[in-house]
């Protein structure tokens, strides 16, 4: 039933999910296209992942210590709780845009949602966090 041949009880085949770390097809493709648009030979089969979750919480892993923090622009997707900080330790700070000004995204934004958060942040538990 575990098979991997062409028959009937193939787990690929019954499964209506596929493999969290990308299909090993896909791998190759890309290998093929990468070496192809490189000019020279791909040593390693690069790293796919399968939906959302897993994309946000590998660039979280690999973009981030405990405790680090991300802007990110709200209305947000609400996963980013769980993708992005439940595992890896890290921080959101929440950059608030409004319809008034048609949900536009600003240093200026940027900057007063950070100095908010330090400033929200000043005491005995504050803690110091890079930020991306």
């Amino acid at each position: 039933m575990l098979g991997e041949g062409d028959d009937d009880l193939n787990i690929r085949v019954i499964a209506t999910y596929q493999s969290s770390d990308g299909l090993m097809e896909l791998k190759v493709a890309m290998t093929g296209f990468m070496t192809e648009v490189m000019g020279r030979m791909v040593s390693s089969i690069p790293s796919l992942t399968s939906g959302a979750t897993s994309v946000l919480e590998t660039l979280s892993f690999c973009s981030a210590d405990q405790g680090n923090a991300f802007l990110v622009p709200t209305p947000y997707y609400p996963g980013f709780d769980r993708d992005m900080r439940w595992w890896t330790g890290m921080k959101l700070i929440l950059v608030h845009r409004c319809s008034c000004d048609d949900f536009t995204f600003s240093i200026k934004a940027l900057d007063q949602a950070l100095s908010m958060k330090k400033a929200r942040s000043k005491g005995p538990w504050s803690t110091h966090f890079k930020i991306f």
